[in-house]
């Protein structure tokens, strides 16, 4: 059973970490002791397990570079969905300044992502 209460991905790792120091302490692989070719399957599970690993550490760093554009609560935005809404909107100069704020906002929080990727 995977643990997600502090993430899916975190639980997920825990629990292919648990089972990896599992196989490495366990004696009795049952019929794989006595197979010819048991040791090649272990060394080859174990390695499956490992690259699982890495592969969710590529994922955490990846979503470490995610950036969630500043959540806006005054504003509803299911209620700008039709040009009909929008050109009404448009007439409500307030609004206007509103969202440019807000445009801008994002704009200079997708501009940093950008630098920051420049700067790798």
């Amino acid at each position: 059973m995977v643990d997600a209460r502090d993430g899916l991905l975190k639980g997920t790792r825990n629990t292919y970490n648990f089972v990896l120091k599992a196989l490495d302490v366990t004696q009795n692989w049952g019929v794989l002791q006595d197979s010819r070719h048991g040791e090649k399957f272990k060394k080859n599970f174990k390695h499956t397990i490992k690259r699982c690993l890495s592969s969710l550490d590529d994922i955490e760093k990846s979503n470490e570079n995610i950036v969630h554009l500043k959540r806006v609560t005054d504003i509803d935005f299911s209620k700008l969905v039709s040009l009909d809404e929008l050109k009404v909107a448009a007439t409500n100069i307030d609004l206007v300044h509103r969202l440019e704020e807000i445009l801008m906002q994002w704009y200079t929080q997708i501009e940093q992502v950008g630098y920051i990727k420049v700067s790798y």
